[in-house]
């Protein structure tokens, strides 16, 4: 009866676990899905440094959260804010190529694409195996 008990805990925990992960890699899904609907309503529509703006201001955000997942050490989530950041950081820099009125986005893709590099540094420096 013992043995039954145990067998009946330990697969119990196996049970939360595997949900808990399952859990976790959905949430994940469902982020990169709304990252990519995001990113298709506001594929390039000709109006240039208005659509590269909004890409900075989006990359800013997937910035910031690289920055605080890579302080709660979780180093695969902030991987993929980089990731997201540094595509809406190369679509911005598309679409501002050639337009004679884009100072203003070529200093901020510049500002932006050091914080990409500082970030990559520290991620490249806390995810090293210990």
């Amino acid at each position: 009866m013992k043995g039954f008990r145990t067998l009946l805990l330990v697969a119990l925990v196996v049970f939360v676990g595997y949900t808990y992960w399952e859990l976790t890699r959905l949430q994940a899904d469902v982020k990169e899905l709304k990252a990519a609907v995001a990113r298709k309503q506001v594929a390039p529509t000709g109006a240039g440094d208005k659509d590269a703006a909004i890409l900075l201001a989006q990359a800013t955000e997937d910035l910031k959260r690289a920055r605080i997942h890579l302080e709660m050490g979780q180093t695969w989530k902030a991987k993929r804010e980089l990731n997201s950041g540094l595509q809406k950081l190369t679509e911005a820099s598309k679409l501002s190529k050639g337009d004679s009125k884009s100072k203003e986005l070529t200093q901020a893709w510049d500002g932006m694409k050091r914080q990409v590099d500082k970030l990559w540094k520290q991620f490249a420096k806390e995810s090293k195996p210990k």
